[in-house]
């Protein structure tokens, strides 16, 4: 069997992965071919459109779910138009553009910049029952100003980047990539290895307040290990499946700090995403959601 190059290709920049993800970049490659091989032309720009099931079959690596979570992400980045030029007006079929002034510029604005991110040291370590501990002398990046909250689906593919050219880079350059990649990272390690959004580090906080209930002396914890835990259990373990993730998070750490066996075996993100599959399947006790305000971040429990 051959595996090389008899059949229509899929290709990819590795620019454009550098800058924008690999899965994104792959996603939006193959919309720009359709795009020069349509006749739906509607308000002076040419459009396509496929359910998902379509771009399955063009994308036989990727789940479905890895299809929808992707385009969201290249909605969110504003790398599209999004329209809807359907015939019937119950069918809500989206058709995208892209929108190539917007891709112009994303490529000049990464390689034009030269300010570079402050930094501090985080000194302490999470509590010993974790499994974190071997970052804790990493540098810990936090912006001055708070960024704003859009959701963030991004899988662990999405932050491989391509080797070509990006070992050549320096530091600064290779995080100043990492941010224009991942706009709503709060908190993060030198270089991006780890890394949270506001909504992640809120949610590590309101659950070491938590767990200080049933472990008074925990020490506190490294934040960024601790919203990268959180990141990776909303986008791998969660995914799609709830609107709001970090609610869910919240929630099922409150059952386990309720819980005579769980309480002390899930005392970090870490753990609750280690045992999530067991845990769910055996608990039972679900606290109901007025115990807590989750219409805004005020579920943080101010803890910020």
């Amino acid at each position: 069997m051959n595996l090389l190059f008899d059949s229509e290709l899929l290709v990819v920049n590795p620019k454009l992965a550098t800058l924008i993800g690999l899965n994104e970049a792959i996603i939006l490659q193959q919309m720009h071919y359709w795009i020069g091989k349509t006749n739906n032309n509607y308000d002076g720009k040419k459009w396509i459109y496929n359910s998902v099931s379509e771009w399955a079959k063009q994308f036989p690596f990727f789940s479905d779910s890895t299809i929808v979570r992707t385009i969201k992400n290249i909605e969110k980045k504003g790398l599209v138009f999004v329209g809807n030029y359907n015939k019937d007006g119950r069918d809500r079929t989206k058709w995208y553009s892209i929108d190539y002034t917007k891709l112009d510029e994303l490529e000049q604005l990464a390689f034009s910049q030269n300010d570079k991110m402050q930094s501090v040291n985080l000194t302490k370590c999470i509590p010993s029952n974790c499994d974190n501990a071997s970052s804790q002398n990493e540098s810990m990046h936090l912006p001055k100003m708070s960024k704003p909250l859009p959701e963030t689906t991004t899988e662990t593919t999405n932050n491989i980047l391509l080797s070509g050219n990006f070992d050549k880079f320096s530091d600064d350059e290779k995080l100043k990539r990492f941010l224009h990649k991942n706009p709503d990272a709060h908190i993060y390690t030198t270089l991006g290895k780890k890394w949270g959004s506001v909504k992640d580090l809120e949610c590590a906080k309101w659950i070491y307040k938590k767990l200080l209930i049933v472990n008074p002396t925990a020490v506190e914890p490294n934040w960024v290990d601790w919203s990268n835990d959180i990141r990776l259990l909303r986008t791998q373990v969660l995914g799609d499946h709830v609107d709001n993730p970090h609610k869910e998070i919240c929630r099922r750490f409150k059952i386990a700090n309720m819980d005579s066996f769980w309480k002390d075996n899930i005392q970090c993100p870490a753990k609750l995403r280690k045992h999530w599959d067991r845990f769910h399947s055996t608990t039972n006790n679900k606290p109901t959601s007025s115990e807590i305000d989750w219409h805004s971040t005020g579920w943080a429990g101010g803890t910020v």
